[in-house]
């Protein structure tokens, strides 16, 4: 719980100022046996990392079968965050999403994946792509202690993640000021002992149920500031209606959602999704793999009026089953059919297939862009191969929602749609048709080519600013 502790002379005026102002993590008397429900020596509990090309995937697996991870690309701040509850089955890990925002909202919220390997130290994860996806164990990773991960899962998913509970006791969580968790471990027998400031000042006291309402009360150790919470039982939650300290109430604690309550976390392997079966994956990545040349179809929306125009852009795709690893190079040749082929600007995506998250995480760099467009790619239809695309947050301006999806046809050619709105109305409309083109040259050797001339135009654009 947080609440001001400041000495008797001082805390009318603080408690009226600021309210409540550091964290009571309650911590019960509670003598007998280590929690229960704690997973049985499972080799998957701790904090993994895996590292890639555009950024690094960290997953925090708890004892309390919580789990929160997170993708951070590379020198930016965006990230894909989920959390919820896992499991393991009949070597499967089974993952129970609660939250994963709308860039998630097309992989099935319940999934299970192959463990193909665990240690001490290293984790394998998925039977695709064909390696796996590795992780290795580390000690700690800051970004799972940050009380802004508190923040972002409520006020995105509105989840209130407890802390890993220390001991067993009925548990009930809530936030202050969407980012400060507020603890109450309820000891059997109705004494706990909590802890202000860092554990500079205890607190003796005891809880009391009646009907719907719960009491809490007690006074600090070394100030000897008294201590009173007065919570009702609504939907299912206990709700603060009263907080106190020497007497004076607090406002800001009222504020505070109600409390959820920390209840065993079993998932059942029923009805999860299977991953993507390995015959599939090569189906698809050698559907990937190749060099193409598109034509797009684009209307623009400015000012009342509709522009249109078609473009021409020239592909080289190298997808490896074995990684999970695509990297995509795309000449813009303009709007000229007959052009012959020489680049006005070209672009380089490089990215992978996460057996975690079960998409492809990608990372688009423009030579005439600043900043990189980061992708996350859903399978939503296997037949046709179908794929929709969102952008990371914080990739894309401000204000622009989009819409973007790819299809593979049956005669071996693939369209796209993508759609733009610039807040709130409609700005681009473009639609798209691919098909291979037949060369002579092998197809490292005219990645070869799209990566020297991409690399040189990069240069000459450095040389310009």
């Amino acid at each position: 719980m947080i609440f001001t502790s400041k000495p008797t002379a001082r805390i009318s005026s603080q408690v009226k100022r600021i309210g409540l102002t550091s964290i009571l993590a309650i911590i019960v008397f509670h003598s007998g046996s280590s929690r229960a429900n704690e997973p049985s020596g499972s080799g998957l509990i701790g904090i993994w990392q895996h590292e890639s090309r555009i950024g690094n995937t960290y997953i925090n697996f708890r004892k309390d079968y919580w789990y929160v991870a997170v993708h951070i690309w590379s020198d930016t701040q965006s990230a894909l965050v989920t959390a919820g509850h896992w499991a393991e089955h009949d070597g499967k890990l089974v993952l129970q999403r609660l939250g994963g925002g709308d860039e998630l909202e097309k992989v099935a919220p319940k999934r299970s994946i192959t463990v193909s390997e665990v240690t001490d130290d290293s984790l394998v994860l998925g039977r695709v792509p064909l390696q796996g996806e590795r992780y290795k164990k580390l000690d700690e990773f800051d970004y799972f202690n940050d009380a802004h991960l508190v923040k972002l899962l409520y006020t995105q998913f509105k989840i209130v993640l407890p802390e890993e509970p220390a001991l067993e006791a009925e548990t009930h969580v809530s936030l202050i000021g969407e980012r400060t968790r507020i603890h109450l471990y309820l000891a059997p027998g109705g004494e706990f002992i909590g802890r202000v400031r860092d554990g500079k000042d205890p607190l003796k006291g005891k809880w009391e149920k009646s009907g719907d309402f719960l009491t809490i009360s007690g006074v600090t150790e070394k100030d000897k500031v008294a201590i009173l919470m007065e919570l009702k039982m609504t939907n299912g939650k206990y709700k603060l209606f009263n907080f106190e300290a020497n007497g004076e109430q607090s406002a800001v604690a009222l504020n505070s959602p109600p409390f959820e309550k920390v209840s065993f976390i079993e998932v059942s392997a029923d009805d999860a999704e299977p991953e993507l079966e390995v015959k599939f994956f090569k189906q698809l990545y050698g559907y990937l793999t190749g060099h193409s040349k598109s034509i797009f179809s684009d209307t623009v929306y400015r000012e009342g009026n509709k522009e249109e125009a078609e473009h021409y852009w020239e592909d080289v795709v190298k997808a490896d089953v074995n990684s999970g690893e695509v990297t995509v190079y795309s000449k813009y040749l303009g709007k000229e059919a007959g052009n012959d082929g020489t680049a006005l600007n070209i672009t380089n995506t490089q990215g992978h297939f996460s057996a975690f998250f079960g998409a492809h995480l990608t990372r688009n760099k423009n030579i005439r862009r600043d900043k990189d467009r980061l992708g996350i790619g859903v399978i939503t239809n296997k037949s046709p191969i179908t794929t929709q695309w969102y952008s990371a947050k914080g990739s894309f301006p401000a204000g622009d929602e989009q819409f973007r999806e790819s299809v593979r046809l049956a005669d071996g050619s693939s369209t796209s749609t993508f759609r733009l709105k610039r807040n709130g109305k409609l700005f681009v409309e473009s639609s798209s048709k691919s098909h291979d083109i037949e060369s002579d040259k092998s197809l490292d050797d005219i990645l070869r080519e799209f990566k020297a001339a991409y690399e040189e135009m990069k240069a000459q654009e450095s040389q310009e600013k």
